[in-house]
């Protein structure tokens, strides 16, 4: 926005120190491992057709709030819980139409650790602004440290990234997190990951 307290720390940054790439051997694989959501989209897809028949009627508010005075709706709410029931339906597949020389691979999740409670209720989320995908309830810590040990048994001399979608970015980061005890992950994207955690 243009608030003034924005244009006074428009110019801050940080100087980070950047630790220089790493230097593949020769015969180094790298692979791009793919942590997909455990739950895939739930019962988003039945909020979406709720929000898109209330759009169709005419129905949905849509209130645009003034920064530091008002609040407002969430902006665009269809498009925004479509591209998240977009990213929690998100395969490997994907990834490997665009990988190149990058070997994808992707975690597979028992029918057991698909029905952990991953997140709250919807009666539990705290604020018109959330969902449920946004709030992790428990850590499930036997599961990522299985997905890790099993990462680093396989690992080698191969350089290891990850990336997590919707739930499954708390899960890879809870991989990394215990990989990082023996081998820094070569990288992390966590894409729409939650905001509430354990």
């Amino acid at each position: 926005s243009d608030h003034e307290d924005n244009a006074m720390r428009g110019n801050l940054w940080l100087p980070l120190v950047r630790s220089p790439g790493r230097s593949l051997g020769a015969g180094v694989t790298k692979r791009l491992v793919v942590v997909t959501d455990p739950v895939g989209p739930g019962d988003l897809t039945k909020y979406l057709e709720g929000l898109k028949a209330l759009k169709s009627k005419g129905e949905l508010v849509e209130a645009e709030g003034k920064p530091w005075v008002s609040s407002g709706s969430p902006p665009r709410p269809v498009e925004r819980l479509q591209l998240l029931v977009d990213i929690c339906s998100l395969t490997p597949d994907v990834f490997e139409k665009a990988a190149g020389d990058i070997k994808v691979e992707s975690v597979t999740y028992t029918e057991e650790q698909r029905r952990l409670k991953w997140h709250c209720s919807a009666e539990e989320v705290p604020s018109r602004q959330l969902n449920i995908k946004d709030i992790i309830v428990e850590e499930n810590s036997s599961v990522t440290a299985s997905f890790a040990k099993e990462l680093l048994a396989s690992r080698g001399q191969d350089e290891v990234a990850l990336v997590g979608l919707g739930t499954g970015a708390f899960v890879a980061f809870s991989i990394a997190r215990v990989m990082a005890e023996e081998y820094v992950p070569a990288g992390l994207w966590l894409v729409n990951p939650p905001l509430g955690l354990p």
